[in-house]
């Protein structure tokens, strides 16, 4: 496996992976399996291994029989007319689906394209390339689904921490570049979508901060013009400056008005709403199919809210 090429394909391509033993990837050739009608097709580089549905074989003994029934022009002889008939149904199905997937599968890239098409594409990746992979603590786990992030290539969640995961980081993204700004003052209210619970349980990193910066945070459920306040700072503020590491910042046009506003044209206040609104594909429904068919999730699924939040605030002015 080429793991820079795995991470240069589209986002969708690589979306979802789960972790398994090298050995069984050598054993059974599996690169790929497809979630369709909550079932699993399991595909490999050269074409259809084992489609559970199709091939009542096991894995194992549908991938050495193949060239065998590929050249096959008709079925073993059955004991009765009835049983013969059956059998050559099913033969002719089976051989029409299997020669279509091989000669249609030249490719990996053709192989995760049509069945994209078809159905939901999980990534087996041997244990071998963990190392190129960030994950939280304790993991991969076995059995269980990971989620590429938005805007970090290498980082992966597991499916039920995602959207609490990605929803904190591009929050905590914002707050960095409005305090290298020189923010004095931020404060978030709740517009639509998760809310002060929500809010009380994400991980803030005020050690962020430039070193010497006081600083005073709390979230509450206060009540200001009609609008829940989750979150409000109260920063020193210094010289505007551009903090380095930034993702989500170059697809969000608000942030670069107000950074732009601030650098070049002396910027005194600022108001823009922070909006998490594409569940990326990860919803109820995948994650229900996803346990259906016997993978585990990585904790209970916390789903999509579509979110809305006002951010708010003052900068230093150049006189003080």
């Amino acid at each position: 496996m080429d793991i820079e090429k795995f991470f240069d394909q589209p986002y969708t391509d690589r979306q979802l992976v789960k972790f398994v033993d090298d050995s069984e990837l050598q054993k059974k050739s599996l690169w790929i399996a497809i979630l369709e009608a909550d079932k699993i097709f399991e595909a490999s580089a050269t074409g259809i291994v084992s489609v559970k549905g199709w091939i009542s074989e096991p894995i194992g003994l549908a991938a050495l029989g193949i060239k065998k029934l590929l050249n096959k022009s008709e079925p073993d002889s059955p004991k009765s007319d009835s049983d013969n008939l059956l059998q050559s149904l099913t033969f002719k199905k089976t051989r029409e689906r299997l020669l279509t997937s091989l000669i249609e599968e030249k490719s990996d890239i053709k192989s995760h394209q049509k069945y994209r098409k078809k159905g939901v594409v999980i990534n087996s990746i041997g244990r071998s390339y963990i190392e190129h992979f960030k994950l939280p603590p304790t993991h991969p786990r076995n059995n269980t689904i990971y989620v590429a992030h938005p805007v970090l290539q290498q980082e992966y969640t597991p499916l039920a921490d995602f959207h609490r995961s990605t929803f904190e980081n591009k929050f905590n993204e914002l707050l960095r570049l409005l305090t290298h700004l020189g923010a004095k003052t931020i404060e978030v209210y709740h517009m639509r979508g998760w809310g002060s619970e929500f809010a009380a349980h994400l991980g803030v990193p005020f050690g962020t901060l430039p070193l010497g910066t006081p600083n005073t945070a709390n979230v509450s459920s206060q009540r200001h013009a009609e609008q829940t306040l989750l979150y409000k700072a109260v920063l020193q503020g210094h010289t505007p400056s551009m903090p380095e590491g930034l993702n989500w910042y170059f697809n969000e046009r608000d942030w670069q008005q107000i950074v732009d506003q601030r650098l070049h044209h002396g910027l005194k206040s600022f108001s823009l709403q922070h909006t998490y609104t594409d569940d990326f594909g990860i919803n109820f429904k995948l994650g229900s199919k996803l346990k259906k068919v016997g993978f585990d999730l990585g904790g209970n699924f916390e789903g999509y809210t579509a979110t809305e939040w006002r951010v708010t605030g003052e900068f230093l002015s150049h006189d003080e």
